[in-house]
């Protein structure tokens, strides 16, 4: 860590204050050597209403343009509350400084009690993606290795995963697109054995998350010690052959916004769909072979974002690529990528060069513009008829919201009696799909009503048993 927590100890020490790293947060721009000059800093404390205090602070030094050549800062969270009072600030020179130092002197060291300080923007660089490690304790029994060059690494086992192998590639520092530059995610990822061949196998994103941790050693190889959960992002679930199309909530999608809860997960809540696009040529299966991806985040003027994907097999044989956009944006910030593979036959996964850049929004090499993208979602209310039918005992029920509702959906008999709701809720737009088990019902004719803002439906279903 960087930041550390320091519980009745020694100020400067990492080993006898019983205290515990809060962050590991590294300057800007990458590697950047602090040279001698004139250096602004600030730290602020607030507790917070839940225990906890936090944390901000930032030390900068600019250069002859005014730009920071030096930038150390950030917020954090000490969970533990260590103290609510301070009587004194510290400062230590001495270890590891290899250039002569003539004088350190301190102007104008000032405490006042009122608002936060602001931490100034991260200078932004750009970086190969250095930090991997198994997120979420999904290893799916394989190790990781990590590559010869920093942006490189291999997640393999002598098998196809067992489950989920899961892989977090953390940041340099949290980065944002602007109006002008897009923030690009780019690389090539190589599967050996097998695929993702699999309903929804492959799993990768771009998210913001403060809850993993650090990076620990373990048997499996690097792995971060925190949670996967309370992630802010957008998940990609690239389809494969004739595969089902995978469902969020109940609405089928192949990409989606994750709103502070797992980033692996379709199913938490806040998650929604942003598209139901999938590969080209129709019915391509992703099989093993190498592959260049690319995510693309741009602001919109109204705040919204607009987020261009691809990824595309080295044979031009698959493709899954296209333009979404996020009118409500679930994050601003984002520190990580993420990639997950449960596959029934790859054996390894080796990413290659993921790098993390700011470019002009015209050079996003991504053919669709604004105007020709795609429709995500429905634009009208829909209800299908059940599939199959007649039935037994089992029977799935679609229908389409093109903004959200209160949706209701029930079933009934020839008599008009209910024989079950199957929804009752408010529901974000999208596609829908719910099954009818009628195991405990007798053969016969029933309906079902479906209603959805002014929207109203009634067809029949028949259960043969």
């Amino acid at each position: 860590g960087t930041i550390w927590m320091v519980n009745n100890g020694n100020w400067n020490s990492t080993w006898s204050n019983t205290g515990y790293p809060m962050a590991a947060i590294n300057q800007a721009p990458p590697r950047a050597e602090l040279p001698g000059g004139v250096y602004d800093f600030a730290i602020s404390v607030q507790p917070m209403a839940d225990g906890t205090n936090e944390v901000r602070w930032y030390m900068t030094h600019e250069n002859a343009s005014d730009e920071y050549d030096y930038w150390f800062g950030g917020t954090v969270i000490d969970t533990a509350q260590v103290t609510t009072q301070f009587n004194g600030i510290c400062f230590g020179v001495g270890d590891g400084i290899t250039t002569a130092m003539s004088a350190f002197n301190l102007y104008e060291v000032h405490v006042d009690r009122g608002a936060p300080i602001e931490v100034p923007d991260r200078p932004f660089s750009a970086f190969y993606v250095g930090q991997f490690g198994f997120i979420g304790d999904r290893t799916g029994g394989w190790t990781l290795t990590p590559g010869e060059f920093t942006g490189n690494v291999t997640i393999s086992g002598g098998s196809p995963s067992s489950d989920w192998a899961a892989l977090r590639g953390e940041f340099d520092g949290p980065a944002s697109p602007t109006m002008d530059k897009a923030l690009a995610i780019t690389g090539e990822m190589t599967l050996t054995g097998g695929g993702f061949e699999e309903l929804s196998s492959l799993r990768l994103g771009v998210f913001y998350s403060d809850s993993a941790g650090t990076i620990d050693t373990t048997d499996a190889g690097l792995a971060w010690n925190g949670s996967e959960n309370g992630s802010y992002g957008y998940l990609f679930l690239p389809h494969s052959g004739t595969n089902d199309v995978p469902t969020w909530n109940g609405a089928e999608g192949t990409i989606g916004a994750v709103n502070g809860t797992s980033w692996i997960s379709t199913d938490g809540d806040g998650s929604y769909v942003l598209s139901t696009k999938q590969q080209s040529p129709e019915g391509a299966v992703g099989s093993a072979g190498s592959y260049d991806f690319g995510i693309y985040i741009l602001e919109m003027e109204n705040g919204g974002r607009e987020i261009r994907y691809t990824l595309t097999k080295s044979d031009d044989s698959y493709a899954f690529m296209g333009t979404v956009i996020d009118e409500e944006p679930v994050t601003d910030l984002f520190n990580s990528v993420n990639f997950a593979l449960k596959s029934g036959s790859a054996t390894a996964m080796d990413l290659v060069d993921v790098h993390v850049d700011q470019i002009s929004v015209d050079d996003v090499p991504v053919s669709l513009k604004p105007d020709e993208i795609e429709s995500s979602l429905p634009t009208s209310y829909s209800l299908d008829q059940n599939y199959p039918n007649p039935f037994n005992p089992t029977t799935t029920i679609k229908f389409a919201l093109p903004k959200t509702s209160e949706v209701s959906l029930v079933v009934y008999d020839l008599l008009g009696r209910v024989v079950t709701k199957l929804v009752d809720g408010d529901y974000n737009a999208g596609y829908y799909q719910v099954k009818f088990n009628a195991a405990n019902l007798s053969s016969g004719v029933y309906f079902y009503a479906f209603k959805a803002g002014d929207y109203t439906d009634v067809k029949k279903l028949m259960l043969l048993k």
